[in-house]
């Protein structure tokens, strides 16, 4: 049950000198989301997010609405776990 429960602070819990791209790596990798899916995960975020424009901007340099969405990712991530789980299924059944 502990891996499918997140967290999202009060306080932004963000580095200074990472991306938003490098957050969103790290948050993915922290929940175990495989390699080969990163990248797909990350665009996916910041598309659902509305980050694209940020994509390669500094967490110093968000305003605090933009870092909120950044927070908020390290949660919404998670889901990748489940389409990975269905994507999984579907090719063992094919």
């Amino acid at each position: 049950m502990h891996r499918t429960i997140g967290v999202c602070p009060q306080q932004n819990v963000l580095f200074n000198y990472l991306t938003v791209k490098e957050h969103l790596e790290l948050f993915a990798s922290l929940k175990g989301v495989p390699k080969l899916y990163v990248d797909e995960e990350v665009q996916d975020m910041v598309t659902r997010l509305g980050l694209q424009d940020k994509l390669h901007a500094r967490a110093s340099n968000l305003s605090g609405g933009m870092k909120r969405k950044l927070q908020v990712s390290s949660i919404i991530i998670i889901f990748h776990q489940l389409k990975t789980l269905k994507f999984s299924t579907k090719q063992f059944l094919s």
